[in-house]
């Protein structure tokens, strides 16, 4: 009887029973195995049925639970190889290496190894236990190595007697694979183009012969039958393959020659999207976080592909043009100017010339490189053909980059006569041009290191009581940095010239503040370089100071720029010289110094000079100190550089005073406290005069030196615990 009715016949034979049932991968045979849950529930209420599937059954008292992978270490952990085993993923893979291979020693070394190979394999058992049976052959690097193609899909376990399909990760896909529809197996295909996680608009650019309806059931029955995993966890919810399907469903696509066809439609989709937000489609005050998740890896695939494609040169351009302001916003300047030279290599031979597309790839390519390579020949070429083309298309955006860049080249150089013109152009464009308002920080910034401080901060105050930054952080495409910043740690360097010292010292902080939790690496570099480390520096905080300038060649190292090491190096070195003069110090210096002049970054060469010069006076290397503030003075007077020139003056008197040529020291003090007191820096001339009173007071001439110091460290009202102030006040107590 059960022959003619089988499921009444095995709920007959269970009614009475007290039994657990197993059904393993019911998705083959899904609504079977429905009806039959279903009856034996309802007719043997003894019996409890375990059943797995890539999708739910469907039965009445059906309850489900989504089993994800098993336990990894989260990204970007550092674990040792006895932390890493206390994750299951790490456990099982290590267990099964050794099952197979008795020597292996599972050490410190393999674990971050091992813990990519494991998050590369999505955490699934199967796919763990199929590729630490390879170890023996491979070792752990080795298997790292070739899980880069396609042999994860194609390794074998050890056990002969697997099912079929559990024998190679090909193999059980395949038989996931046959069960779909054609319209899962042809969406399943399409989001193998896709590298991260995206939403669904995305896939639907890349899907546009699915109707809105067709794709929200697809894509769902994919993510119910475990095939596309999502997270609804945000505000928007987001798709992705695993890993290991998406590396099968590439696999098909090119085994069926598909796959250059769809790497062109996704490379079309990814710059729609960007050139969305080169129009700065994005939110008022969007941070680099903002920026859609995936989107920069997805704009590396489509560009990696375009460039290596015969056939998609235009392409390749176009996404190269428009990712530009996307590399900006989110700091990578370094990528940024790799593609956008290998976009403008090609117009003119493989594509043609687009005057409007080329004016914004040449002025976005001549804004990294002065921030990945310094003010170069090179730099200078490509802002000069962006101004040519603006002028020819009469696009005043563009004049303004342009303009903002040749600016920056004289600035940075050490042209700063130069550099003045400019911004005085930048100040004479008509009121209805907004960022006419970006000339009167320009100005306040050539001011100040021209040694006009007073004029100087007038400016930069005047641009920070009426800046407002565009939308969409259009800011920083167009200058590089975030505006408003930038002006305040100029106006924190001339407050601490002008002896507000806690004032300056407050702004830095929150300066620094700002740009670390804004996250732009442009902007924070400029922050440390010209406000942070130089004003601790100066201060002689020296603690403050070395936790800058660490920041520093922290950023130096993940943006792999010289220029900023060259900056690091520099304020290392001055650092310890002002601690202990050494040896090591001086080369140190030395070694910045030399890198920085290679860089041509010349705006505050001449402090480094200075402090080299101390470092060597300190050392007893009279004739080498005085070389350093002779080359020091000498640029200070060709480039006009005069903010420092009260200090190197006072420098110079240290190291006469060193040699014991009193006059001279005399002499050259006096003509720092003159320049310091027509500059009004207080600061500069509390310097020179407690190292003139030190002379006199050496001399006997106790009242010259009360009358030379006391007026000027009367003068301030704050900052008394900074060192400068400390040792006059001890000097005033010493001469009574």
């Amino acid at each position: 009887m059960m022959s003619d009715m089988p499921i009444q016949g095995i709920v007959r034979l269970l009614r009475d029973q007290q039994a657990l049932i197993i059904l393993d991968n019911c998705e083959h045979q899904i609504e079977a195995a429905a009806l039959l849950v279903e009856a034996i529930l309802s007719g043997a209420p003894g019996v409890t049925i375990f059943a797995t599937s890539r999708e739910p059954i469907g039965a009445r008292g059906e309850t489900t639970r989504q089993l994800g992978p098993i336990d990894l270490p989260p990204d970007g952990s550092s674990l040792s190889a006895s932390q890493a085993l206390g994750f299951s993923a790490i456990a099982l893979f290590v267990q099964r290496a050794r099952a197979g291979f008795d020597q292996f020693d599972f050490t410190d070394f393999q674990a971050p190894i091992v813990v990519g190979i494991c998050r590369r394999l999505d955490g699934i058992p199967l796919a763990i236990e199929l590729a630490a049976a390879q170890v023996r052959f491979l070792g752990v690097q080795g298997l790292d190595i070739r899980l880069r193609d396609r042999f994860a899909l194609m390794m074998r376990g050890r056990q002969r007697t697997a099912l079929p399909r559990h024998q190679t990760l090909q193999a059980t896909l395949d038989w996931s694979f046959v069960t779909l529809t054609e319209k899962e197996q042809r969406l399943l295909l399409r989001m193998a183009a896709f590298r991260t996680p995206v939403p669904l608009d995305w896939i639907a650019m890349l899907a546009d012969d699915f109707t809105e309806l067709e794709l929200a059931e697809v894509l769902g029955s994919l993510v119910t039958k475990s095939l596309v995993a999502s997270d609804v966890g945000g505000p928007v919810a987001y798709y992705r393959l695993l890993e290991l399907t998406r590396s099968y469903g590439l696999t098909k696509l090119s085994d069926s020659g598909e796959l250059d066809g769809l790497s062109r439609r996704h490379a079309v989709v990814i710059y729609n999207i960007i050139a969305g937000i080169d129009r700065q489609d994005i939110p008022d005050k969007s941070r680099p976080s903002d920026v859609p998740v995936g989107l920069v890896d997805e704009v590396r695939s489509a560009l990696d592909w375009a460039f290596a494609s015969t056939g998609a040169a235009l392409l390749a351009v176009e996404l190269a043009a428009a990712a530009a302001s996307l590399w900006i916003r989110q700091g990578l300047l370094a990528e940024c100017r790799n593609w956008l030279e290998s976009a403008v290599s090609l117009v003119g031979s493989s594509v043609e010339e687009d005057r409007f597309r080329d004016m914004r790839m040449y002025a976005a390519l001549g804004s990294v490189i002065i921030q990945t390579a310094g003010p170069n020949d090179r730099m200078y070429q490509v802002l000069k053909h962006a101004a040519d083309l603006a002028d020819e298309l009469g696009d005043d955006e563009y004049r303004l980059r342009s303009m903002w860049g040749l600016w920056i080249r004289h600035y940075l150089t050490g042209d700063y006569r130069g550099a003045l013109l400019i911004a005085e152009h930048f100040t004479d464009l008509p009121e209805t041009i907004p960022d006419r308002l970006i000339g009167e920080r320009l100005l306040g910034m050539t001011l100040h290191v021209l040694g006009e401080q007073t004029k100087a901060r007038e400016h930069l105050e005047h641009f920070l009581s009426r800046y407002r930054a565009p939308p969409g952080r259009l800011h920083l495409v167009r200058y590089g940095f975030e505006q408003r910043v930038v002006a305040l740690i100029y106006q924190a360097h001339i407050l601490w010239l002008q002896g507000f010292q806690e004032q300056a010292c407050r702004l830095v902080k929150q300066a620094v503040a700002d740009v670390m939790a804004d996250g732009h690496a442009p902007t924070i570099s400029n922050v440390l370089i010209h406000g942070a480390c130089a004003i601790a520096l100066q201060s002689r905080d020296y603690q403050a100071a070395k936790e800058f300038t660490r920041m520093l060649s922290q950023l130096a190292s993940s943006q792999e720029s010289q220029a900023l090491a060259a900056w690091a190096e520099c304020y290392d070195g001055a650092l310890e010289l002002r601690q202990q003069s050494s040896t090591t110090a001086i080369a140190r210096l030395r070694s910045g110094l030399a890198l920085l002049d290679r860089q041509t970054f010349q705006t505050r060469y001449v402090t480094f000079l200075g402090e080299l010069a101390l470092g060597e006076l300190a050392a007893g290397n009279h004739a080498s100190a005085l070389q350093a503030i002779s080359e020091a003075i000498g640029h200070a007077d060709r480039a006009g550089e005069r903010w420092y020139l009260a200090e190197l003056l006072r420098i110079r008197g240290e190291i006469a005073l060193g040699r014991r040529d009193y006059p001279a020291a005399e002499q050259c003090l006096l003509q720092a406290i003159d320049l310091a007191k027509q500059q009004s820096v207080p600061s500069w001339e509390l310097r020179a005069a407690t190292s003139l009173a030190r002379l006199f007071k050496k001399q006997a001439r106790i009242p010259q030196a009360r009358n030379i110091l006391d007026p000027i460290y009367r003068w301030f009202t704050e900052g008394f615990s900074n060192l400068d102030l400390v040792d006059a006040q001890n000097l005033l107590a010493a001469i009574g």
